[in-house]
């Protein structure tokens, strides 16, 4: 049953109308679902139309959040209701029963067309949009929780090393750098696929797995070509400068931000950091795990500890803020205590501050991976869930944070969808 006064609050990149209180949906600006909130739980739909639902409850006597992919089934089911409610809103719409929250003189003429889109925008219509999703992206395989809403341009596909025991994300994949030409088209079958919806998307995220290794020579043209296919807001503007570029640039680009493999590859200097500030580089993101060296190699993973610690110190003192992803549980009981001792040492080393994150990522254990093997073999037992949330917490003690420094936050592999 519909409230009497439902709501309709029109943005610049985004719809979001309240059917009640427990019913909260968003869509961008072509009619594409994005994000709801019913009766407790949240609802997210990727591009390629897959459908991950979120809700609270419990895990080993910790308070946790549960998710699950919904089945093909349940999420057209989903969607069929939310068109149904859609429906009734554009009836109460047309007999001015809908409370109307925007800005100008036309609001409800833009509330009847942004409305007649998302209903538009019906199941057929989501699932050719799944496919038209396929011919411009390779799958994407993972982001930072803070680049979630990011535009994802690959100019990598895969990784370019891949042999982590750990991570399935990019298995079978062959890594590749795109040539500009190819990237040029790349970024063309972008802007035609999200149309206005880009406006939405307010960083693009360099992708693949690590594309801050492609050599700089390479690099430099392919940030150039985005600067070619997007406006970047000016370094150095105040509040109401912002403001006033984003009104007169609605698919403007804030920065860019990517991964970077710290551990192998070509190391890049403070200079070719520099120079990729320039270009808008505003955070490169670097999967230490750990750093214990010996868990490093248990996990195969290459290079020290000591070279993530350089990379994060070339990156600083070149003006680029870090992301810095820490991995809890990874190597059981029998690493733990060096897990500890020496993550926390190196983040100390590191000297993490404002504009860096931190995130603490729990261990997931892929089925019949590599890592279950040699986990075997070493005789690791898997710690529960307390025991990785003290190992958090007894890291995050050992680092005497500044008040004002780094962000500490989570990072769930298991929550993403892009």
């Amino acid at each position: 049953m519909m409230l009497s006064e439902p709501k309709i609050n029109i943005k610049p990149d985004s719809m979001a109308i309240t059917i009640r209180p427990d019913r909260i949906y968003a869509f961008d600006r072509t009619g594409r679902f994005v994000i709801g909130f019913k009766e407790g739980h949240n609802f997210r739909r990727s591009l390629d139309n897959r459908f991950m639902e979120k809700w609270g409850g419990f895990f080993d006597g910790m308070k946790e959040r549960e998710r699950r992919f919904l089945t093909e089934e349940e999420a057209r089911g989903f969607y069929e209701t939310l068109r149904q409610e859609l429906v009734a809103l554009s009836g109460a719409l047309a007999r001015g029963e809908v409370e109307l929250i925007g800005k100008g003189d036309r609001l409800a003429s833009e509330s009847r067309a942004w409305l007649d889109r998302a209903l538009a925008a019906d199941w057929d219509a989501l699932s050719a949009d799944r496919d038209r999703f396929y011919r411009v992206y390779a799958p994407v395989g993972i982001l930072p929780p803070d680049q979630y809403l990011s535009l994802v341009v690959q100019a990598t596909l895969g990784c370019s090393y891949n042999k982590c025991t750990f991570c399935d994300f990019y298995r079978g994949q062959r890594f590749a750098i795109k040539k500009p030409a190819e990237f040029r088209q790349h970024l063309a079958a972008i802007r035609e696929f999200f149309g206005e919806a880009v406006y939405l998307r307010k960083n693009i995220f360099l992708a693949d797995a690590n594309a801050l290794v492609i050599p700089q020579n390479q690099l430099i043209p392919l940030m150039r070509e985005l600067h070619e296919a997007f406006a970047f807001m000016p370094y150095g503007l105040q509040a109401e400068e912002r403001i006033r570029w984003r009104d007169s640039h609605p698919d403007g680009m804030e920065g860019v931000y990517a991964f970077l493999d710290a551990f192998s590859g070509r190391k890049k200097t403070v200079e070719d950091f520099a120079a990729l500030r320039d270009l808008h580089l505003k955070r490169a993101y670097i999967g230490l795990e750990t750093g214990d060296d010996a868990l490093l190699a248990f996990l195969n993973k290459p290079g020290t500890a000591g070279d993530a610690c350089e990379a994060v110190a070339a990156l600083k003192a070149a003006g680029v803020p870090v992301g810095v992803i820490v991995m809890t549980g990874v190597g059981g009981d029998r690493f733990s205590e060096g897990h500890i001792r020496e993550t926390a040492q190196t983040l100390r080393q590191m000297a993490l501050g404002d504009g860096d994150i931190l995130y603490f990522s729990e261990f997931v254990e892929h089925s019949g991976g590599e890592y279950a093997e040699r986990a075997a073999e070493y005789g690791v037992r898997p710690l529960s869930r307390p025991e990785i949330a003290a190992q958090q917490q007894e890291m995050v003690s050992r680092l005497n944070l500044p008040r004002y420094g780094a962000k500490v936050a989570k990072y769930d592999i298991r929550e993403f969808v892009y």
